[in-house]
């Protein structure tokens, strides 16, 4: 049991993602539980201090009860611990994954950090990898859960006094790290089985009317028992192969935008004739960066599509 653990408490040690201070998203469930004592048992070898943050929607009755386990933890461990609500109920998951994003720059911005870490499992990565393949996506966010995602936010503001107005510009980087995303929520749970921890269980993991939900407890379920029982594995290999192709994807636009730039700017046939000759992808890639880097958008990819067609249509 302590080998287990002790080993799995180095492998996380190993990436140094750890910094002075670390906050840490909790919702008590065994993911988050298991990353809580972790970081816990880290902060004696490294003196990092921990604040939990605990994004809760109250939208059942056992919420109020998993709040009230959370300050048991927070208290008992000596964390810092942040409880925030919604003003509002939202109905859909894309409205609570906003929130809760938001949620999470206000707090990072209000404690001076920049850096979050979140309890997300080799599991949950291939849960998200199908529901963006069933939504419909591109290359870039069809594996959306990484070992760490940085996220850039630029703001503009007025401050008004009595003597001027003033404008302020600010620039901030948040970095999402999944300390342990390496491991699938099956060895998780038989983790917390030997370490005797507890778990709340949210009942709305069971209900079929969400679309993850109909992923993890009918897709996933038939995909491991009649085609392959080791899907979280596959999955890895599969992200890894992609983010080749997207890095080589991304590196051949750049060097596309900057020829554009550097030769032959003004000749619009010139560059309508090269655009022509490019492969479907680079096409798309390439019109999306530029509709993204002067107007400032990200424009819908069938809008992309439109406007590649036209131009190869052109005569």
């Amino acid at each position: 049991m302590q080998g287990n653990f002790v080993y799995t408490v180095y492998q996380i040690y190993k990436q140094n993602f750890f910094f002075k201070k670390s906050v840490l998203a909790i919702s008590m469930g065994t993911d988050s539980l298991l990353l809580v004592i972790i970081f816990n048992v880290l902060d004696k070898i490294i003196n990092t201090k921990i604040q939990l943050v605990s994004c809760n929607h109250f939208n059942q009755r056992i919420n109020f009860y998993t709040i009230k386990e959370i300050y048991k933890m927070s208290y008992l461990l000596k964390n810092e611990l942040t409880i925030t609500c919604p003003i509002q109920t939202y109905k859909t998951e894309t409205q609570n994954r906003v929130w809760r994003h938001q949620l999470f720059r206000r707090v990072l911005i209000l404690s001076k950090q920049n850096n979050l870490y979140l309890a997300h499992s080799q599991t949950d990565k291939v849960e998200t990898t199908f529901f963006n393949l069933l939504r419909g996506t591109t290359l870039n966010t069809l594996i959306s859960l990484d070992n760490l995602n940085s996220y850039n936010w630029i703001e503009f503001f007025y401050s008004s006094n009595v003597i001027k107005n003033t404008l302020y510009i600010n620039k901030t980087k948040n970095n999402y790290f999944r300390p342990i995303l390496p491991y699938s929520r099956k060895k998780l749970q038989q983790l917390n089985l030997e370490l005797e921890l507890p778990n709340c269980i949210d009942s709305t993991n069971f209900t079929k009317k969400y679309k993850r939900n109909q992923i993890r407890l009918i897709l996933t379920p038939i995909i491991r028992y009649y085609i392959n029982n080791n899907i979280e594995t596959q999955i890895d290999k599969f992200s890894i192969l992609s983010k080749y192709d997207l890095y080589y994807l991304e590196s051949m636009t750049n060097k596309l935008i900057l020829f554009i730039w550097s030769k032959n700017h003004t000749n619009i046939n010139f560059i309508k004739n090269e655009f022509v000759k490019l492969p479907k992808s680079l096409q798309f890639r390439l019109l999306k960066k530029l509709i993204q880097i002067y107007s400032g958008n990200n424009i819908n990819s069938r809008f992309i599509s439109k406007l590649v067609n036209q131009i190869t249509n052109l005569n």
